[in-house]
């Protein structure tokens, strides 16, 4: 009786802890240490549930390895090299199932790229597409918006504030409006739903002007518009990434040559940030950074003695659009969803509503449930993370789904 006691004890303590950790937020826990070598200014991506990185300086070698982070494994896994030449300070961003990296340079301040290629997934190739459209430079910043990609700011034989968009299907850059701050090196940037946010950033001219300064692009109307400043100190070469409506910017170089670990909150509903819990890794620059649902993620990187290859999962406070709940009750399968699932109600109601929301909580399809089964068709949904809601009487369902 006593060993079963200590068997039923010791099952107890697991799950205490299994759901102490499920329900941790606002948290950061060390992941496995990226794949390729230990390295800075390299550039990171997620396309679907996996998670991207390679170029960068390492070991005194300008890197164009690529790998691929599988999260639900927590393993890394070597993909085709990049198609260019290998390079550091290069500028990144995925469009549905594609990913594409441009720019950059050859690591002695004086050969410039303009050069931009796509990354096939599924075939592991790359592709060279339309060169970027604006003059060769390094540490541009790029992010997307639905089924555009942006890259502005940067530096070339001068420091640049031009804004240019690329049209996937026609292959074409556009000339957008300029940039609201002034011309930089080393800013960061996200999407958060239809808008665009660039901040922070520094200008080098017999010394250093580091910048706090935070911009909000309408891709509708093709303005800027200020918002609060960054709430940490003024930085370059700091990292950002997405989760849901909540942006998120943190390490970072400053005007006092500190290294930075903290991590802040932005959220575009109040114009407001928030610190929030310190990076896990420690101070450093040049780090990458990316999301895959809602979990977010820092790697790579320097500090003040070395380049780092560890790598970290940050959980916020929640998934900041539409949370899990109760999901037992639903069971979406396949999940992820390639062409079509099926969404199976394991519980008896009537007359249910069948609701699919994306990240931000925004409404994308409404249907009536009125069996215990439907068929879910992936017709017009990207690739990406989305939330499916079934209400019904007083019971209401939320689970996750992922779109290849």
């Amino acid at each position: 009786m006593k060993r079963i006691y200590l068997i039923t004890l010791l099952i107890n303590s697991l799950l205490e802890l299994l759901i102490s950790d499920i329900n941790a937020q606002n948290i950061w826990i060390q992941k496995t240490n990226f794949g390729g070598i230990e390295r800075g200014g390299a550039v990171g991506f997620c396309i679907g549930t996996k998670g991207y990185i390679g170029m960068g300086y390492g070991a005194s070698i300008l890197r164009n390895d690529f790998w691929e982070y599988d999260q639900g494994n927590n393993t890394w896994t070597q993909k085709a090299n990049f198609g260019g030449i290998a390079r550091y300070g290069a500028t990144c961003f995925a469009i549905g199932t594609k990913g594409y990296i441009g720019t950059g340079e050859a690591g002695n301040l004086s050969t410039y790229y303009n050069d931009f290629w796509e990354y096939d997934p599924i075939s592991n190739t790359w592709a060279q597409k339309a060169n970027f459209g604006g003059i060769a430079r390094y540490e541009a910043i790029g992010f997307a918006i639905g089924s555009k990609g942006y890259i502005g700011t940067g530096f070339g034989s001068n420091y640049y504030n031009d804004f240019w968009e690329y049209d996937q299907v026609s292959n074409t850059w556009t000339q957008k409006a300029n940039f609201g701050g002034s011309a930089r090196i080393g800013a960061t940037g996200f999407n958060i739903g239809p808008k665009g946010y660039i901040g922070t950033g520094y200008y080098q001219n017999l010394g250093y002007t580091f910048y706090f300064d935070f911009w909000e692009y309408d891709q509708g109307t093709n303005s800027w518009t200020q918002k609060a400043n960054f709430g940490g100190t003024a930085r370059g070469l700091a990292t950002g990434f997405s989760i849901g409506a909540k942006g998120y910017i943190g390490t970072g170089w400053d005007s006092s040559n500190t290294y930075n670990n903290d991590f802040w909150e932005y959220d575009p509903s109040l114009n407001t940030w928030t610190r929030k819990a310190d990076f896990g890794g420690g101070y450093r620059t040049e780090a990458v950074g990316f999301s895959i649902g809602n979990k977010g993620y820092i790697g790579t990187g320097i500090d003040t003695i070395s380049s780092k290859t560890d790598f970290w999962e940050y959980t916020p406070d929640s998934t900041n659009g539409i949370e899990e709940l109760n999901n037992a009750g639903i069971s979406i399968y396949p999940n992820p969803l390639t062409s079509s699932s099926i969404l199976q109600l394991n519980t008896q109601v009537n007359n249910a509503d069948v609701v699919i929301y994306d990240m931000v909580g925004k409404e994308l399809m409404r249907k009536k449930l009125t069996g215990s089964r439907m068929e879910i068709v992936k017709g017009s949904l990207q690739s990406g993370v989305y939330f499916v809601k079934v209400t019904a009487e007083d019971k209401q369902f939320v689970q996750k789904m992922v779109v290849e």
